[in-house]
């Protein structure tokens, strides 16, 4: 929620732990971060609380590798997603 809710310290927090990242590196994993903040929070997330995950896109995802030849076989969501730490 922190993060979510400031950004710019967020990325002032990273940059403690990223020692000797030259400029145009540091350009580029902010923007990562940026990007990768946009996806923690949606329709699901916000009607299920952040952190979790919808285990439909889960099936989805695992599918579409499936399809594409990256995994053989389907395994049970239940078996990969576990949000029960989650309060």
């Amino acid at each position: 929620r922190y993060a979510l809710a400031h950004p710019e310290a967020t990325w002032r927090i990273c940059l403690k732990y990223l020692p000797g990242l030259g400029a145009e590196q540091q350009k580029l994993e902010k923007e990562v971060l940026f990007t990768s903040m946009q996806l923690w929070e949606n329709e699901y997330t916000r009607k299920n609380g952040l952190g979790r995950s919808n285990p439909k896109d889960w099936e989805a995802s695992q599918q579409l590798m499936k399809e594409l030849g990256l995994i053989k076989k389907t395994t049970p969501i239940k078996k990969l997603l576990n949000l029960s730490f989650i309060k």
